[in-house]
């Protein structure tokens, strides 16, 4: 065996194992977590470090494929695998590599992508379907003046974290209280806690 196709299929069997853990083990928490998904995919956390104009900015980043362990799982198989096929059919070495690594780039980024739009969709009708209108959460990362933060909602027991936006002209301190107005897909918009009802709230 020669030393690429040694290469080949050691990716193979090292994504197709890990592929058939995420199937067939998850995490068992039945929650649509067990996927053996540990995406490290940069979020809309990432415009919560800076002001003004750069909040909507990195908002809108799109998904990093090349952050995401899945992607990483099912290039690594399909890599794998078409580069066994090729070697079997002759292909020269050059072209095996480079036909391999598109292959398994072209195929592993919209699976991936399918699988995170999936989660994320799941994610934004749960929030949705919940109705924290008038609930009172706690800004667990400061919410800048017309910008974005993150909030945490307890409530029934459970403890939901948010990406929130704030509309009005004043900042809002980490650890403050605020008051969600409304939520839509999966996004809260608050507004600080007037001083007379937070009294209320802590008397």
């Amino acid at each position: 065996m020669t030393g690429m196709l040694s290469i080949y299929w050691g990716t193979f069997l090292f994504g197709g194992i890990l592929i058939g853990a995420s199937i067939f083990m998850g995490d068992g928490d039945g929650d649509g977590d067990g996927d053996f998904d540990k995406d490290v995919s940069i979020d809309k956390d990432v415009s919560l470090d800076f002001d003004g104009d750069g909040d909507g900015d990195f908002d809108s980043m799109a998904w990093l494929p090349f952050l995401s362990l899945r992607f990483w799982t099912f290039f690594f198989g399909l890599f794998g695998l078409s580069g066994i096929l090729l070697t079997g059919l002759g292909t020269g070495a050059t072209i095996t590599l480079a036909t391999s690594s598109i292959f398994g780039v072209g195929m592993a980024y919209p699976i991936s992508y399918l699988f995170q739009k999936l989660k994320s969709d799941s994610i934004t009708s749960l929030t949705d379907s919940r109705d924290y209108t008038q609930e009172v959460a706690t800004a667990i990362l400061p919410i800048r003046a017309n910008g974005q933060g993150k909030i945490r909602i307890t409530t029934s027991g459970e403890l939901v974290d948010l990406i929130a936006n704030n509309p009005t002209s004043t900042d809002i301190e980490q650890g403050s209280e605020v008051l969600v107005i409304s939520v839509d897909e999966g996004i809260a918009t608050v507004s600080p806690l007037p001083k007379e009802q937070l009294t209320d709230t802590t008397s």
